[in-house]
């Protein structure tokens, strides 16, 4: 091998060390992006270089970290971010934050509560479904939309308080969830296939005026639905509402 292939490869390798470089407490850096956590602290602290985090970074994390805080320079978590992260219970979204990607806390089993702060505009599809012990959710003012299956499978996730700004409810947003109760916002129009199906502590539901369309089974298999209220206008889909809930009309 001559010197200057030999040279080349050396300012390469150099070049690619600057850009993609292990921090301290486990973080692998790419200029502003956290590209992976392999770190073992209990608490992870992302450094305030950075400013999105990469898809996968959490990833299947099996035994750290318990805790994340973000920064107040990050605005973006990506798809898949904390995926399956086993033992992570809490993370601390900041206001700075203003997307959150799709499945970004998928399944991740152990995750007890999350607070979605007001800057937050866009969350991804099954952004937190199947996340098992999420009991405690506060949502951003200034969701319009809850995707599709963002909420899928919560089984522990009794109450929760949707924005008054939402106007969608997607497929499978709330379907299998933990829900007792669940108050719909005044400028809701659309409620999407099977949105809250197999929901079998749900008794009741009362569906505002302005909802124009509510999709196939959105409530079906909640076994123990009594009652709902709704508008004569509203369309309803195929097999909305269990055979034995009471249709009562509020118009």
């Amino acid at each position: 091998m001559g010197k200057v292939s030999l040279i080349g490869i050396l300012l390469f390798g150099l070049t690619a060390f600057s850009l993609l470089s292990g921090q301290p407490g486990g973080f692998v850096i790419r200029e502003t992006t956290l590209i992976r956590y392999y770190g073992l602290e209990e608490h992870a602290i992302i450094p305030t270089t950075v400013t999105s985090i990469a898809m996968d970074a959490f990833a299947g994390n099996a035994t750290a970290p318990v805790r994340v805080t973000i920064p107040g320079s990050v605005t973006y978590i990506g798809n898949r971010a904390f995926a399956n992260s086993r033992v992570l219970r809490y993370v601390t979204i900041p206001f700075s934050v203003t997307s959150i990607g799709e499945h970004a806390f998928f399944a991740s089993a152990s995750l007890v509560t999350i607070n979605i702060p007001d800057s937050v505009t866009s969350i991804g599809n099954f952004a937190f479904a199947r996340c098992a012990s999420l009991a405690n959710v506060t949502i951003s003012g200034s969701i319009t939309s809850i995707g599709h299956g963002v909420f899928q499978d919560t089984i522990n996730l009794a109450n929760i308080t949707l924005p008054q700004a939402v106007t969608t409810i997607g497929n499978h947003a709330f379907a299998g969830s933990g829900l007792t109760s669940i108050t719909l916002p005044p400028n809701l129009t659309s409620i999407g296939n099977r949105a809250f199906a197999n929901n079998a502590s749900l008794y009741s539901v009362v569906i505002p005026a302005s909802v124009i369309s509510i999709g196939d089974e959105a409530f079906y298999g909640n076994t123990n639905l009594r009652s709902v209220m709704i508008s004569r206008a509203t369309q309803i889909g195929r097999n909305a509402f269990p055979p034995g809930a009471e249709i009562i009309y509020h118009d």
